[in-house]
């Protein structure tokens, strides 16, 4: 799996950024699933995100996928958005429906990540 990151700082409180993504990926009509965290107990020694999922959606064309991560650190929030696409070979071999395009999940990241900013002047894309 190919992945492509776009991350937003921001000053918004963490419930606020979360309602604003809520509301984006509901317009983009994105199925939204928990991710867990993982059994590898080196996983654990990084700052975990307080908030983690997976916002998806599959059409006749194609899927995206973009993995969202909310992270507080006290004065200011982190919104970690992976666009997740699988290879050429993989989308060959499993076909176009079945498989997430990284071009439509990395617009997809930016269109969320375009959201917080519209709502917070001060926040940063890198």
């Amino acid at each position: 799996m190919q992945t492509e990151s776009v991350i937003v700082e921001t000053a918004i409180p963490l419930a606020e950024a979360a309602a604003i993504l809520n509301v984006a990926l509901a317009g983009h009509k994105a199925t939204i699933e928990p991710l867990t965290a993982s059994n590898n107990p080196l996983d654990q020694l990084g700052h975990q995100p307080d908030v983690a999922l997976l916002a998806s959606r599959k059409g006749p064309m194609g899927a995206w996928g973009v993995r969202v991560y909310l992270t507080d650190y006290g004065d200011r929030r982190e919104i970690h958005l992976e666009a997740l696409g699988d290879g050429g070979f993989s989308r060959a071999f499993h076909g176009i429906k079945n498989t997430f395009s990284l071009s439509k999940s990395l617009a997809k990241a930016q269109a969320l990540a375009a959201n917080v900013v519209n709502s917070d002047a001060t926040a940063v894309v890198r």
